[in-house]
């Protein structure tokens, strides 16, 4: 078996390669059209791990987006110029990024501000987010 070819071993690897897998296959079909047993063919695991790790497919995407957040700052951090980092993504995946990741922690964070402003409190969270996703969606559609 080669190197590419060997399964990932351990809690790190497996997260890894689930992410690494999830992010993939969702830059080219859109996560709504990603299963999780996809995901987990695609990193060279059993998609029970999947659920070990994240749970549900909507932990996955936070996790994956915190992810890649967290790669994000890293790289303006060593640029130390917010420009030169959007300008380091390739072409139209720094705006969507940036966009999601906007949506996502502004979401995240301001939920409460958010509902209470547009009278919103009588919704539940969860379908809140569902519209929020789906509005996501529809952004980063082709």
């Amino acid at each position: 078996m080669t190197a590419s070819l060997k399964r990932p071993f351990g809690r790190d690897e497996v997260v890894a390669a689930l992410l690494d897998a999830a992010n993939r296959l969702f830059a080219a079909a859109g996560p709504a059209d990603v299963s999780l047993r996809a995901i987990a063919r695609a990193a060279g695991v059993n998609h029970r791990l999947v659920h070990r790790h994240f749970g549900t497919r909507d932990a996955l995407v936070d996790r994956l987006l915190e992810r890649i957040a967290a790669q994000w700052i890293a790289e303006v951090q060593s640029l130390e110029d917010f420009g030169t980092a959007i300008d380091s993504m390739p072409g139209e995946a720094a705006v969507t990024t940036a966009a999601s990741l906007a949506l996502v922690f502004g979401w995240r964070f301001f939920h409460p501000y958010l509902r209470a402003a547009l009278h919103l409190e009588g919704e539940s969270f969860e379908a809140l987010h569902d519209a929020m996703r789906r509005s996501l969606r529809k952004l980063a559609a082709p």
